[in-house]
């Protein structure tokens, strides 16, 4: 389970390559008028999950800007019934068979580990997917922690 749990955590690595990248282009985009501030900023993000090596966990992850925070909703394939942790990683560097090159949980504040309703927690925990008896797990939440336009 353990195995499980680093894989999946793996594979969101490229949430945070993907969602932090696309803000300061837009907004560059913008102060050259080549788009207006308002439309230039980033309304969503997706992620797609591939396997790390022996592992056949796979899934498509988005983000998109709501009202009240960052919906993120999903589907992960290729899991062991039960719960899994669920996190986005420092890097989206895929490049080692492991996925150890995809860093540490994304962190930019310095907060302690924590669940998704805590207080203060790292930006990239996300708590816990439950797999269904198929190996199948749906996301779906709100986020009012994240954002995909850099700090808040």
């Amino acid at each position: 389970m353990h195995n499980r749990l680093a894989l999946l955590s793996v594979a969101t690595a490229a949430i945070a390559a993907i969602a932090l990248s696309t803000a300061p282009l837009a907004r560059a985009q913008a102060e050259h008028g080549k788009a207006d501030a308002k439309a230039a900023a980033t309304s969503k993000a997706i992620a797609v999950l591939y396997p790390t090596e022996g592992s056949k966990v796979k899934g498509t992850i988005t983000f998109t800007k709501a009202n009240d925070g960052i919906r993120v909703e999903g589907e992960v394939m290729g899991l062991t019934p039960g719960k899994h942790g669920f996190h986005v990683h420092q890097f989206g560097d895929l490049s080692s068979s492991d996925g150890t090159s995809a860093g540490g949980h994304f962190n930019p504040t310095g907060d302690p580990h924590g669940a998704r309703d805590a207080a203060k927690r790292h930006a990239g925990d996300f708590g816990n997917i439950e797999a269904d008896d198929k190996g199948v797990a749906k996301v779906s939440f709100v986020d009012k922690h994240i954002s995909l336009d850099g700090a808040k």
